[in-house]
């Protein structure tokens, strides 16, 4: 612990939207702050939440590092117009699931209204969007777990060996030729 105040296994907090969660993995500190800062959000009645995040290695294990990872509580027909988009502008972007399971899991503790990570050693991208979703309160979600496409490894024709602004494009196209305002 870096301080005596520092989060530990089992501590319970309270988030921004009043929710308690059981911390069972100080390393996922990072979406307890993404859940505040959508909760935030909501207070704007948006159209959308989007959010990009390098929330988990596991997205890494799953898609490499070479696609983003995409997760919604909407449904798929919700998503055709910004993976039309990725594809225009080629950023590799592969849908994920998260249903009821993840969402049961995430309610898996005794002591709190949630837990901040998976104990089990499988599906942690999976879980972690099924946290975060816990804030939304039903407002339209994107989740881009960016966590293998943050960085370019090498140079390469969308720029040099450096962090890639991964989905900028595709959200640019999105909003200018989607049709997420109509």
């Amino acid at each position: 612990m870096v301080k005596g105040n520092a989060n530990r296994p089992d501590d319970v907090v309270i988030a921004k939207n009043g929710l308690s969660v059981e911390i069972s993995n100080t390393d996922a500190e990072g979406r307890l702050v993404l859940g505040d800062a959508v909760t935030e959000a909501v207070t704007h009645e948006p159209a959308i939440i989007m959010d990009f995040a390098t929330l988990t290695g596991a997205v890494i294990g799953a898609l490499g590092e070479s696609r983003t990872g995409i997760f919604t509580n909407q449904s798929e027909e919700y998503l055709k117009d910004v993976l039309k988009s990725s594809k225009k502008v080629g950023e590799k972007l592969w849908h994920l699931p998260m249903d009821e399971s993840d969402e049961a899991a995430v309610k898996d503790t005794p002591i709190a209204d949630i837990l901040n990570s998976n104990l089990r050693p499988f599906g942690g991208a999976s879980f972690a969007a099924a946290f975060i979703n816990q804030f939304t309160e039903g407002y339209p979600w994107l989740h881009f777990d960016i966590a293998g496409t943050s960085q370019f490894t090498k140079n390469n024709p969308y720029g040099p060996k450096a962090a890639s602004g991964v989905m900028i494009r595709t959200v640019v196209d999105y909003i200018l030729e989607g049709s997420m305002y109509d």
